[in-house]
């Protein structure tokens, strides 16, 4: 696919190996092996976000995958993006990867976009305490130790955790470093890949992380905050739930995390993303195209909507087999879904009613 110079980060080198002056490669990419239930949702949505933004999707859903050729048999399946992410490096210039439960927003941006060039793009995980990104940078000091992550390891500089399920790497920036893992001890110690790239990041001269925000990893221990309530009443506990309502809806990719059982929780997501009620990955503060107050009071594009049900029509709908509020709750006393999130289609409402014209 053809994309303009400057978001496929092209250097020279590059533009002598490529024909077309003024275009190059970029691609999304995910890893899906085995049974994953939820990618009925998740796949989906990742095709129409890369068809949106112009670029190539690839899901590698097989161990005979050329990307999983030539790896060491003894490497854990946990580290498997690490060759993934070469593979595609050494083919495309830039590299978007997502975890296979990923939910991209209907009006997602453009992250090659957004993410300068030479920095590797992925969001700190501000959500989690000091201990947790202390427990793990310790971790990852312990593993993968070197003279260049010296003032990481003993407490300097950005002390937070990056997660690896959503990354924008390029080829120039990025490969000459990621392809040394092959030559690496690689140990699993609860984040796996994740604790070897944050180590990677800290230790490789020259590279910077371009945090990408909250909204495009919202993670699914947020959206249970959001979505369920213990009962406790009080001005700040209201507050509280109406600053997670809004971040839930102005996010763009939800990170379908362990915390949340991700069958139930994609479909509910994505039914309530595509169509009425239009209250939950919304992308509203990075939209593509912007969608502030004015425009989400007006309605969606006719085109816009006609994109959204095409979506939807693929879409896989287990709606009558559970009550989110159950779902995310689990066994906690107490719990139960918001009001809003319980809301439904008035009787009698169309499909059609599902859209505004604008």
């Amino acid at each position: 696919h053809a994309v303009p110079l400057d978001i496929a980060c092209v250097s020279q080198r590059s533009l002598d190996v490529l024909p077309e002056l003024g275009v190059a490669s970029v691609a999304l990419v995910t890893l899906s092996l085995g049974s994953r239930p939820f990618v009925q949702y998740t796949k989906p949505l990742m095709e129409a976000y890369a068809k949106s933004i112009g670029v190539s999707f690839h899901s590698v859903d097989s161990y005979a995958h050329d990307a999983m050729q030539g790896i060491p048999k003894n490497l854990s399946t946990r580290f498997r993006k690490l060759p993934l992410l070469e593979h595609f490096l050494r083919r495309y210039e830039r590299v978007m990867y997502v975890d296979d439960d990923v939910l991209i927003g209907p009006a997602a941006a453009s992250l090659f976009a957004l993410t300068p060039c030479h920095s590797l793009g992925a969001t700190l995980e501000r959500h989690k305490p000091a201990g947790w990104h202390a427990l793990h940078r310790r971790a990852a000091c312990d593993l993968y130790h070197s003279p260049n992550n010296a003032v990481w390891c003993s407490g300097g500089g950005n002390q937070l955790i990056f997660n690896s399920g959503v990354m924008v790497l390029s080829r120039d920036a990025h490969l000459p470093h990621l392809a040394r893992w092959r030559g690496e001890k690689l140990v699993c110690r609860v984040l796996c890949d994740q604790l070897y790239l944050n180590a990677l990041l800290h230790r490789t001269a020259g590279m910077t992380l371009h945090d990408l925000g909250g909204d495009f990893n919202y993670v699914g221990s947020e959206l249970t905050r959001a979505v369920t309530t213990s009962g406790t009443a009080g001005d700040s506990h209201r507050e509280a739930a109406a600053r997670r309502r809004v971040a839930v809806r102005d996010a763009c990719l939800l990170h379908l995390t362990r915390k949340v059982p991700k069958l139930y929780t994609a479909d509910w997501v994505t039914h309530r993303a595509l169509s009425w009620p239009f209250d939950v990955l919304q992308c509203a503060r990075n939209a593509t195209p912007p969608r502030g107050s004015a425009a989400r009071k007006a309605g969606l594009s006719m085109p816009e909507a006609d994109r959204r049900r095409a979506i939807l029509a693929r879409l896989p709908s287990v709606g009558h087999k559970y009550e989110i509020g159950a779902q995310l709750c689990g066994k906690k006393d107490g719990c139960c879904a918001q009001r809003w999130a319980l809301s439904q289609r008035a009787p009698g409402e169309g499909n059609e009613g599902a859209y505004d014209s604008g």
